[in-house]
C-alpha cells in the first residue's frame, strides 16, 4: 500500500505535471478562454485522453458525471470537429452548472451538449444501500439515448469523510445502457475508495478496471477492442 502510494505521488507530481503542460497545447482549439481550474479538475492529460478516444473511437454517446472544465472542452470538440454526437453532462450543483451552462451559451455550444441538474438523493444503489446519488428521476426525464458508449464518471464529490463511495452508482445505474465498444472512465484514481469501486464495477461488467497512471491516474474498463488503448 505503502508503495503504491509513493508511484502515485511519483506521477502526480512529476511525471503528469509535464504531461499537463504539453496537454494543455493540445487542447488549445477546442477551448482558448480562461477557465477556473483547480485541484478538483480534471488533468489536462486526462482530457487529452478523452478526445482521443472520442475521434479515435468514434463515440455516438457520451454521459459525465461532474460537470466541469471537461464539459467545456468536450463540447469544444464537437463543435470544432462537426461530429454528430449527444453529450450529456450531469451535476448535482445548481449554482455551479447554471456557470457552465453560461459559459457554454456564451461559447455557442448549446447544441453540443446538454446540462442536466440532478441534485442528490438517497438511492439504494449506493454503497451497502446507504447514501445519496444523483436523482434519477431527472436523469431520465433528461436522457434520450438509449445506448452508452463512453462514461466518464468525476462526480458527485468524493473527497470528504463520509462521501468517499459516492461515485459508486454510476456503473449499477448507467450499466444497462452500455452497449457495443464501450469504455468507462473514472477519475481520481489514487484514491482507496476508487480502487474499491472500480473493482466492484469490474464484477459488474464482467471485466477488470486497469489504473492508467500516464494518462491522468484513472481507472479504465469497456468491452470489445477498445476497452484499454485510445
Amino acid at each position: 500500500m505503502l508503495f503504491r502510494r509513493l508511484i502515485n505521488l511519483f506521477y502526480d507530481h512529476i511525471v503528469l505535471e509535464f504531461r499537463d503542460t504539453r496537454s494543455m497545447h493540445q487542447l488549445a482549439p477546442f477551448y482558448n478562454h480562461y477557465l477556473p481550474w483547480s485541484g478538483a479538475s480534471i488533468r489536462p492529460t486526462t482530457l487529452v485522453y478523452i478526445l482521443n478516444d472520442i475521434m479515435l473511437h468514434d463515440r455516438k454517446v457520451i454521459v459525465e458525471c461532474g460537470s466541469g472544465i471537461s464539459t467545456l472542452f468536450i463540447a469544444g470538440f464537437i463543435k470544432k470537429t462537426g461530429r454528430k454526437i449527444a453529450f450529456y453532462s450531469i451535476d448535482h450543483d445548481g449554482y455551479w452548472q447554471d456557470i457552465i451552462k453560461e459559459e457554454v451559451n456564451r461559447q455557442g455550444l448549446s447544441d453540443c451538449v446538454q446540462c442536466i441538474h440532478a441534485p442528490l438523493a438517497p438511492h439504494s444503489l449506493c454503497w451497502g444501500g446507504r447514501g445519496r446519488w444523483y436523482d434519477t428521476a431527472a436523469i431520465e426525464a433528461s436522457f434520450s439515448e438509449p445506448d452508452i458508449d463512453l462514461l466518464i464518471v468525476d462526480g458527485p464529490p468524493a473527497n470528504k469523510k463520509g462521501l468517499e463511495f459516492s461515485r459508486y452508482p454510476a456503473v449499477p445505474f448507467f450499466r444497462p445502457g452500455l452497449k457495443g465498444d464501450y469504455k468507462v472512465i473514472l477519475d481520481d484514481a489514487g484514491r482507496s475508495a476508487e480502487r474499491k469501486i472500480s473493482q466492484e464495477w469490474g464484477k459488474m461488467l464482467n471485466t477488470k478496471f486497469k489504473q492508467d497512471l500516464l494518462n491522468g491516474n484513472v481507472f479504465v474498463a469497456g468491452s470489445g477492442a477498445f476497452a484499454y488503448n485510445v
